[in-house]
């Protein structure tokens, strides 16, 4: 591409139309971050935008049709709607440091908190939360109630706010009161690993339809995947089961925005499972009937000097 055309796809300040009911890829990249590229999955093509509220910024998560951003230049934090450009103040990040991020729900919603959290050692947990419209952050140490393991993964199933500690795989839930407690859901940890012992994993967390998934990759060698299982929480009985397809829906991992949808209405193939890595602009879909994984480059614009990872952000339209 020539740089006077390149530049002209620079030139709009607001978002693509919508893709039907599927999730935009982002990648920051350009100059300090200062463009984005949107890949959308149903379409199969990408849009080059340049949003003064997305330049430079770190997304935290991606939930309820909002972005939690953070300036990594300066001490801004805010919720971004990524359609309407709506932008909700949140307290200065000066003292901001943080692991994981969660958004219990809407911004419209007076129940709403937006929650980070740091593992500061293990068994103990520094907590930084507030209400949108808060002019300070409220921050509280928590321990948990098995020594020797971290907070991996949080997500907002239910309107609560759940965790999965990393050497137990135990569930556990954030209680939000005049303060804010953590407590262990209860029930069986998630079942071990089927893979060789040799074998790494990644694991995401993620809601669909008011349910809660857990995925774990199993890598051979550093980042090849070979497989990945899949299980749902039985919230009746505290158990985890083993999940055998996934039906209509297809999910997206990534490192902080991880999300699903029903490919009923968005046109793209179902019982999929779409994942990114790290350092890599490579978009996989794994199959989960066949275990087939394809690779393709959704964003070859997309060179150097990319904010990595790209993350997935789910419009409500």
């Amino acid at each position: 591409m020539e740089a006077d055309e390149e530049q002209k796809q620079l030139l709009p300040r607001s978002l693509p139309p919508a893709p039907r009911l599927d999730p935009w890829l982002v990648f920051l990249h350009g100059r300090r971050g200062q463009n984005q590229t949107f890949y959308s999955l149903s379409e199969n093509r990408y849009h080059v935008r340049n949003i003064p509220n997305m330049r430079r910024k770190c997304f935290c998560t991606s939930s309820h049709g909002w972005i939690v951003i953070v300036d990594i230049y300066s001490d801004d934090c805010f919720l971004l709607n990524p359609v309407s450009m709506d932008k909700r103040q949140l307290p200065s990040a000066k003292s901001l440091t943080y692991d994981l991020c969660v958004l219990s729900s809407s911004p419209d919603d007076p129940n709403c908190i937006v929650l980070f959290i740091r593992n500061i050692k293990k068994g103990r947990v520094s907590v930084t939360y507030c209400h949108p419209g808060d002019s300070d952050w409220v921050m509280q140490d928590l321990k948990l109630e098995e020594d020797h393991t971290t907070i991996e993964r949080v997500v907002c199933c239910g309107g609560k706010i759940y965790g999965l500690t990393c050497y137990y795989r135990r569930l556990v839930i954030f209680d939000v009161g005049i303060t804010l407690t953590i407590r262990e859901v209860g029930g069986e940890n998630l079942p071990e690993s089927s893979a060789p012992e040799m074998c790494r994993y990644l694991v995401n967390m993620v809601e669909s339809c008011g349910e809660l998934f857990v995925f774990r990759r199993i890598l051979l060698g550093r980042f090849e995947v070979s497989d990945i299982e899949v299980f749902k929480m039985d919230f009746s009985r505290k158990v985890w089961v083993t999940v055998e397809s996934l039906g209509d829906r297809a999910f997206f991992l990534s490192e902080y925005c991880s999300t699903s949808c029903s490919v009923k209405e968005s046109g793209i193939k179902g019982d999929t499972i779409y994942f990114i890595e790290r350092k890599d602009r490579s978009l996989y879909a794994f199959n989960f009937e066949d275990k087939n994984i394809t690779v393709t480059l959704p964003c070859p614009n997309v060179k150097n000097h990319w904010f990595e990872p790209a993350e997935w952000v789910l419009p409500l339209v």
